[in-house]
């Protein structure tokens, strides 16, 4: 479990976050904006509660923040995609932008509302999902982890784009793509994991 207490502007932040939050990496947000709970303790129960819904956003950690404006660009960037809970973003030049937001159906067990697609340069990492080929979400009380199922065994690929070619796809061997949230401090908060195993063979036709 991790406890994110209430910071300003409606932002929750870590207890590791709140002592520093130029170190803060990660921050919810409830749904309801309205809301002002002095915490809100992310756990296996609360987020299969439909009651304790909100937004968690993945950053670059920086000590000079308007953390009022990014609050609002947060919440304005989560509420223009229906069903968005889990985001990424970046700042520049006081510009909030989010590089990716992943939409949850909260209307039955946590699944994904549709496929998730994360990209870095020429490299993307797919999980797939729909009504066909449901994608549970969990949250890991014992790791402090999101869960997300890879639906079948073969809904988690990675795909690469040579610099002449076609795209390579590789399945992952992993029974789900994890989030793991930590402390919010810790550099890894809020990255994606996923096992991929290559052969020399593989590595070459990526290259």
């Amino acid at each position: 479990m991790i406890v994110f207490s209430r910071f300003r502007d409606g932002l929750y932040l870590t207890e590791a976050s709140l002592a520093d939050p130029a170190r803060a990496g990660i921050a919810f947000l409830f749904n309801d904006a309205t809301r002002s709970d002095p915490a809100y303790t992310l756990s296996a129960e609360s987020w299969a509660d439909p009651a304790q819904q909100g937004f968690f956003a993945s950053f670059l950690p920086a000590s000079d923040r308007d953390w009022t404006g990014f609050a609002a660009a947060l919440r304005n960037s989560f509420g223009g995609v229906q069903d968005a809970q889990i985001g990424w973003f970046a700042e520049s030049g006081g510009t909030v932008t989010a590089v990716s937001l992943v939409a949850i159906d909260h209307s039955a067990a946590p699944r994904l509302s549709g496929a998730v697609s994360l990209g870095f340069r020429n490299i993307t990492l797919s999980l797939q999902a729909g009504p066909f080929l449901p994608s549970p979400v969990a949250f890991d009380d014992a790791s402090n982890t999101f869960l997300f199922a890879n639906a079948n065994g073969n809904a988690l690929t990675l795909e690469v784009k040579p610099v002449s070619g076609g795209a390579v796809s590789f399945p992952s061997g992993s029974t789900a793509l994890a989030i793991p949230m930590a402390d919010g401090t810790d550099p890894l908060a809020g990255c994606v994991a996923a096992d991929f195993v290559f052969a020399v063979s593989d590595l070459l036709r990526a290259l």
